[in-house]
C-alpha cells in the first residue's frame, strides 16, 4: 500500500503499474485501477493481454469489454474492433457505445457509407437513445439535414439515462450551430 501510493503521489506510474499489477495477480478485485494505470501509461498491449486472459476465464463485464476495444482503438486495430463489435452485439444489441466504437472502426477503414447506414439502423432501433441520437447529429449536420437535427437534438434532451450536465453539454454544442446555419 505505502509502495503504490508513494508512486502516485509522485506520479511514478511505471512503477504504480508494477505494484498493481502484483496486487491483481493476488486479488482479481484491482482491475479497474490496473486498467486505469495502463491506460495513464499508454500500455494498450498490456490491456489488451490483461483482459483477453480475463475473458478465457469468464465473460467480460460491459465495461471490461469497452476497455478492450478501446485499446483496440488506440492501437487502431479497426477489423478487430469490427469483428469483436459484431459478436459482442448479437448478445448485447443495445450497447450504444459498441455501436459507437464499431461507427468509428468502420469509418476508419474508409467505409464511410457502411457505416452511417449501420450506425442509422442502430438508431431506428434505438429511436430514444440519445447518444445515438448526438451521433447522428454528426451525419445530419454534414447532410444539412436541420430538422433531423432538432429533433435529434429533442432525444438527447429527453433521455434520462445521461446525466443532466451532458444533456446540456450538447445542446450547447449543437443548438448555435444549427441556429447560425
Amino acid at each position: 500500500e505505502y509502495l503504490l501510493s508513494t508512486a502516485i503521489k509522485y506520479k511514478k506510474y511505471e512503477e504504480a503499474e508494477n505494484v498493481m499489477e502484483e496486487r491483481y495477480k493476488r486479488d482479481g478485485r484491482f482491475l479497474e485501477e490496473l486498467l486505469g494505470l495502463y491506460v495513464i501509461n499508454k500500455h494498450w498491449d498490456s490491456i489488451i493481454t490483461t483482459l483477453t486472459a480475463r475473458e478465457e476465464e469468464n465473460e467480460l463485464t460491459p465495461k471490461e469489454f469497452h476497455s478492450l476495444l478501446e485499446a483496440y482503438t488506440q492501437k487502431g486495430e479497426y477489423k478487430t474492433i469490427i469483428k469483436r463489435a459484431d459478436a459482442y452485439m448479437r448478445t448485447h444489441p443495445d450497447d450504444t457505445d459498441v455501436a459507437r466504437l464499431k461507427l468509428l472502426a468502420l469509418h476508419n477503414e474508409g467505409k464511410v457509407d457502411k457505416a452511417w447506414k449501420f450506425f442509422e439502423g442502430y438508431y431506428a432501433a434505438h429511436p430514444t437513445d440519445g447518444r445515438a441520437a448526438y451521433t447522428m447529429m454528426t451525419r445530419y449536420n454534414e447532410d444539412k439535414d436541420y430538422d433531423s437535427i432538432m429533433a435529434a437534438s429533442e432525444v438527447v434532451a429527453k433521455d434520462t439515462t445521461m446525466n443532466t450536465a451532458a444533456r446540456l453539454k450538447i445542446m450547447e454544442l449543437v443548438l448555435p450551430i444549427t441556429a447560425q446555419d
